[in-house]
């Protein structure tokens, strides 16, 4: 099945924001801050229709050890329900590499990240992921 995602924004303009081929019984990562952070609204009702079509949705975010609780907070506050996953870097160049080991680690499918550089590195080595 094709997933197709359409949300409806303030000014009640329905816009096709995601179409990805994603489909049932896939294990997909979502980053947080801004991606889910950019429209909570909209990914809790992605992640509510991707687990309702039988996928297992993760929240992986590469953070320093001291924001660490900070993202706990946020990922609350979000009302996100899935699992999160904290990816402790100490130098921001090191998160693209950090957040392929995590995807192998937990068998990820499909990840969807604000960062092009994740993206790219990911599809480099086979896996696939979408840029938001």
């Amino acid at each position: 099945m094709i997933l197709t995602f359409v949300v409806k924004y303030t000014k009640k303009v329905l816009t096709n924001v995601m179409i990805c081929d994603i489909i049932n019984n896939m294990k997909v990562g979502i980053d947080f801050y801004d991606t889910i952070t950019d429209n909570p609204p909209k990914f809790r009702r992605l992640i509510r229709n991707l687990q309702q079509d039988g996928n297992e949705v993760f929240v992986i975010s590469a953070i320093m050890e001291y924001n660490k609780h900070k993202l706990q907070k946020d990922f609350k506050k979000s009302r996100v329900y899935c699992t999160l996953i904290p990816v402790i870097y100490e130098h921001y160049n090191q998160i693209p590499k950090l957040k392929y080991d995590k995807c192998i680690e937990l068998g990820i499918d499909y990840l969807i990240d604000n960062r092009m550089d994740t993206c790219q590195y990911l599809i480099d080595r086979g896996l696939k992921a979408k840029c938001y």
